[in-house]
C-alpha cells in the first residue's frame, strides 16, 4: 500500500461519521497516448458511512463502508468503476469467510481467499495494487495471521495486455518480509519470452526489517513499452541509496540502453539519504515521443535550488538537446525550496505532435498566481507558438491559489490534428460552475466550433456536480456520449454514443439511477 493511501485511510478513520472531502491521486490508462497518466479524484466520506469517488463533477462510484479498519481505497479509475469485492462481515463488521472479486460484472475464477476475524489466512490469489484492464496481474501465495509467508508467484492473465508486462520472480517471504534475490522480468511488445531487466537482493537489517542491499536495477515508476527506463545504483547496509545512480533508456532503433540522466546520492546524519549536486531527472511524462528531462542542482538537504532547465533530448544523439522551458527554485528558511517567479512548464500530455506548454508565475510561497497562458506549437507548422487557452489564479485565505473566472483548458487527448478545448467559469473557491463548452478545430488554420458541453451545479461553495444534459468526448474527438446526469451527478437513462464526423449513432449505454 502506498503512503498516500495509508494517510487517506487513517484520516478517514479519524473522521468517521463526519462529512469530509479529500483529493486523491489515481492512475488512469490514457488510450490517446498509450500510457498510464495521473489523475486527481475527490473522495467524499459521508455521514451515512459511504465513500463517493468524484472526478470533474461526476460520481464514478458510491460504496457503503462496513469495516473501517480495512478501508479499501482504489488506486486507478478502472478499479473505481469496475472492481467489486463480495463476501460477509461479522458482528463487528470485520470480514469473515470467503471473499471473491467481480471484475467488469463477472466473477473472477479462483481469485480471492478466506478471512478469519478480519485477517487473511491460507492460500490467496490477489490483484496487484495497480491492477487494471491492461495490467491484469495477480499474486499467489499463503497468508498466516494477515502476513505473507513462503513462496509467492506473480502471474498475469490477459492477452490484451500490450504495454505493461512485468513480473518479479524468486519471491520469498519470511514473517511477511521480502528476503533474498528478486528478479524483474519483462516481455517486450511482439516478443514471446520474458527477459531479466532488473532486480537485486533483500537482507534482514539490524532493526529486524528487510531492505534492499548493494547493486539494484530498478524500473522507473512510469515504465512501459514506450518508456523503458531503469535506474542503476547501490543501497548501503541501511538500505539507503548512496553514490552514483544512472538513469538509462532502452532505445528501440539500436536495441540497447543508453544513459540519459542520473546523479549522486549522499547519506545524511538523520539516517536517510538524498540527491545532491547536479542531476538530470526524468520528466513525469517521459516516453519515446516526449524524451524530456530536467537539469539542475540539489543542495545538501536534497532540495532543488537555482535554475532548473527543461530539456528535449535528441532521439539520435543524447549529447545534443534543446532547452525548451524551466524556471527558478528559491530556498526557504525551513530548509525547503519552492518554485518562484516566471516558469514555462509542460502540459502532462506533451509529445511530438502535442507541444503544449503553460507559462506563468509562482509567488514567494511557491504557488501559482495571477495569469497563466496555455501555448501550442504545431510540429509541422510555421514554428509559431499560438496561445490557445489559459486563465487566472487567485490566492485564498489559507494561502492556496485556485483557478477563478473564465478558463480555456485543453482536452487530455489534444494534438495537432485534434485541437479540443474546454471553456467555462470557476467560482472563487476554484470549482467549475455554470455552462462549460467543448470546442474543436482540426488545425490552427480553422476556427473553433462547439461539439459538446453541459452544466455544472454548485452544491456547496467548494463542491459542484454535472447535472442535466451533457455531450462528452470519448477516446477520440469524434466519439461523443450524449445523455443526462441526475441531481446527484450520476449518469441515468440512455446515453447515445455518436460518431460526429459522420453524424451517426453507433451504440447505446443504459444507466440505472
Amino acid at each position: 500500500m502506498d503512503i498516500q493511501t495509508e494517510n487517506l485511510q487513517r484520516d478517514l478513520q479519524q473522521t468517521y461519521f463526519k462529512q469530509t472531502i479529500q483529493e486523491h491521486e489515481i492512475e488512469k490508462w490514457d488510450d490517446c497516448n498509450c500510457q498510464i497518466s495521473k489523475k486527481t479524484v475527490q473522495i467524499t466520506f459521508t455521514q451515512n458511512q459511504q465513500i463517493l469517488y468524484l472526478q470533474d463533477g461526476a460520481i464514478h462510484r458510491k460504496k457503503q463502508i462496513h469495516d473501517t479498519k480495512n478501508l479499501e481505497i482504489f488506486s486507478n479509475m478502472d478499479q473505481i468503476e469496475n472492481l467489486l469485492w463480495k463476501g460477509q462481515n461479522g458482528l463487528n463488521k470485520e470480514k469473515i469467510g470467503k471473499w471473491i472479486i467481480s471484475w467488469y460484472g463477472e466473477v473472477l475464477v479462483s481469485v480471492g481467499g478466506y478471512y478469519e476475524i478480519g485477517q487473511k489466512h491460507g492460500l490467496w490469489k490477489e490483484m496487484i495494487q495497480q491492477f487494471q484492464i491492461y495490467a491484469q496481474v495477480f499474486q499467489v501465495g499463503e497468508f498466516q495471521h494477515d502476513l505473507r509467508r513462503g513462496q509467492w508467484n506473480i502471474i498475469y492473465h490477459n492477452q490484451k495486455m500490450q504495454f505493461i508486462k512485468i513480473i518479479q520472480c524468486h519471491i520469498q517471504y519470511i514473517k511477511g518480509m521480502k528476503i533474498g534475490k528478486w528478479d524483474t522480468m519483462y516481455c517486450r511488445n511482439f516478443e514471446k519470452y520474458y527477459k531479466q531487466i532488473g532486480g537485486g537482493s533483500y537482507i534482514q537489517k539490524q532493526d529486524g526489517n528487510s531492505g534492499k542491499y548493494k547493486m539494484w536495477i530498478e524500473l522507473w515508476e512510469g515504465f512501459n513499452d514506450n518508456a523503458q527506463v531503469i535506474y542503476i545504483g547501490e543501497y548501503n547496509i541501511k538500505s539507503m541509496k548512496v553514490g552514483q545512480w544512472d538513469v538509462k533508456y532502452y532505445q528501440k532503433y539500436d536495441n540497447q540502453y543508453r544513459k540519459i540522466g542520473g546523479g549522486t546520492y549522499v547519506e545524511y546524519q538523520n539516517n536517510s539519504s538524498g540527491k545532491i549536486g547536479n542531476w538530470l531527472d526524468l520528466w513525469e511524462g517521459f516516453k519515446s515521443t516526449a524524451q524530456v528531462i530536467y537539469n539542475g542542482d540539489y543542495n545538501q538537504q536534497g532540495k532543488k535550488i537555482g535554475r532548473w532547465n527543461i530539456l528535449l533530448l535528441d532521439k539520435f544523439d543524447y549529447n545534443s538537446n534543446s532547452k525548451i522551458g524551466g524556471g527558478y527554485y528559491e530556498e526557504q528558511q525551513d530548509d525547503t525550496s519552492v518554485k518562484m517567479g516566471m516558469w514555462m512548464e509542460f502540459w502532462e500530455g506533451f509529445k511530438d505532435n502535442a507541444q503544449v506548454t503553460y507559462v506563468g508565475g509562482y509567488n514567494i510561497k511557491g504557488v501559482k498566481m495571477e495569469r497563466w497562458n496555455i501555448w501550442h506549437q504545431e510540429k509541422y507548422g510555421d514554428d509559431k507558438n499560438n496561445q490557445i487557452g489559459g486563465g487566472q489564479y487567485e490566492e485564498q485565505q489559507d494561502g492556496i491559489c485556485v483557478k477563478v473566472g473564465m478558463w480555456i483548458e485543453v482536452w487530455e487527448g489534444f494534438n495537432d490534428n485534434a485541437q479540443v478545448t474546454y471553456s467555462g467559469q470557476y467560482n472563487l473557491n476554484g470549482v467549475k460552475v455554470g455552462q462549460w463548452e467543448i470546442m474543436y478545430r482540426k488545425n490552427e488554420d480553422e476556427p473553433f466550433k462547439k461539439i459538446g458541453g453541459g452544466q455544472y451545479y454548485q452544491q456547496r461553495k467548494d463542491f459542484s456536480i454535472k447535472t442535466g444534459g451533457w455531450i462528452e468526448i470519448g477516446v477520440y474527438w469524434w466519439q461523443t456520449y450524449n445523455g443526462d446526469y441526475n441531481e446527484q451527478g450520476i449518469k441515468i437513462g440512455i446515453w447515445k454514443v455518436m460518431d460526429i464526423s459522420e453524424n451517426k449513432k453507433f451504440d447505446e449505454i443504459i444507466y440505472n439511477d
